[in-house]
């Protein structure tokens, strides 16, 4: 079952239409045309006790500077290095809009754009449109479809079509920042991810183009591992600032489509399972130095989500060691990124 209704209107106008996606269990997902979001994911836990799962804007007129909204990001997601690339031999200079870098698709971030909606009621989904004009320098235009499906499976899948009218870089990805006990420190949840590899930065603070084992350092999540004890192995000076985090980037093992991370939280038995068929997974743990609010008057701070991003390598346009976000004209990005949740009594694990 899908609802729809209009929770309000941007500082600029804009009206914002947020989108319930139901299962038969009482579960369900709530979406916003605004950045394509993922703003809310309520799901029961080992009690039978139904609670959102992602942080997020409590209202909108903090929507549009919320920093854990769970948006889409593209046209291309993470950085590229002084913001160039060379396709064809013709050189693309982008906005730089990060120490000198691009990130997170510049000027022309999806999430900050209002998309057109179509609902589905017989797939449970909503799929929402935009025609990317190439801000940011990127030229040439791109239309896309960003399609959100919940069902009795208990899975949140996002699938995208991304059709470029030019040659350029296509690297969507979601920026849910997840917490499976709704609020306190996500250090307490456990890992998994199916990498042994992982994309180490450079002195430009990204990738470009090695890649080394996890063994060893703080990335070894090859056994399901608490993330506070992992970054707490740090006997090597891994992490370079204070407080240590993760913004790093896993080469996945998997061909095509399939699981790529597990994360679980002890306390309330929920487990969720990410796939996809993009080949690599960001993991980002924001720290909040200060209280962050979030939705229905909880509050966040220190190590408060992880983001587990499906997407290309960072970087990778300008590095032929990974697998290319290059599209020429007409060829379609498609992609689909999987969240599965579920529930592990204590006994089991």
């Amino acid at each position: 079952m899908i609802e729809k209704r209009i929770i309000g209107s941007m500082p600029d106008s804009r009206v914002v239409t947020l989108f319930t996606i139901r299962n038969s269990s009482g579960e369900y997902v709530e979406l916003l045309d605004y950045g394509a979001s993922i703003h809310s994911i309520y799901v029961l836990d080992k009690d039978g006790n139904l609670g959102d799962i992602v942080l997020g804007a409590d209202n909108i007129d903090e929507l549009a500077e919320c920093p854990y909204e769970g948006v889409t990001i593209g046209r291309c997601a993470n950085r590229i290095a002084y913001g160039c690339f060379t396709i064809d031999g013709i050189k693309i200079k982008l906005e730089c809009n990060r120490g000198g870098h691009f990130i997170h698709g510049g000027a022309g971030n999806y999430a900050r754009k209002t998309f057109a909606a179509i609902m589905d009621e017989s797939e449970n989904s909503v799929t929402f449109l935009l025609l990317d004009t190439g801000e940011g320098g990127f030229g040439c235009c791109a239309d896309v479809a960003i399609t959100f499906t919940f069902g009795d499976d208990h899975k949140l899948s996002i699938q995208y079509e991304i059709r470029p009218h030019g040659d350029t870089v296509l690297c969507p990805t979601n920026h849910a920042y997840f917490n499976l006990t709704g609020t306190g420190d996500i250090r307490e949840h456990s890992l998994k991810i199916y990498a042994i590899d992982y994309a180490p930065k450079g002195e430009i603070g990204m990738p470009v183009g090695e890649r080394r084992q996890v063994v060893g350092t703080p990335l070894d999540f090859t056994k399901l591992r608490q993330i506070g004890e992992a970054l707490a192995d740090d006997t090597v000076g891994f992490f370079e600032t204070q407080p240590s985090k993760y913004d790093d980037s896993y080469i996945l093992d998997k061909t095509g489509f399939d699981l790529a991370a597990e994360l679980y939280s002890k306390e309330t038995g929920r487990i969720m399972l990410v796939y996809t068929d993009m080949p690599a997974l960001v993991v980002f743990t924001p720290y909040a130095k200060d209280i962050a609010k979030g939705k229905g008057g909880v509050h966040f701070t220190g190590y408060c989500a992880i983001c587990l991003e499906t997407q290309f390598v960072p970087n990778a346009v300008n590095c032929p060691q990974y697998t290319s976000p290059i599209f020429k004209k007409d060829e379609l990005l498609f992609s689909k990124t999987v969240y599965e949740f579920g529930v592990i009594h204590s006994e089991e694990k």
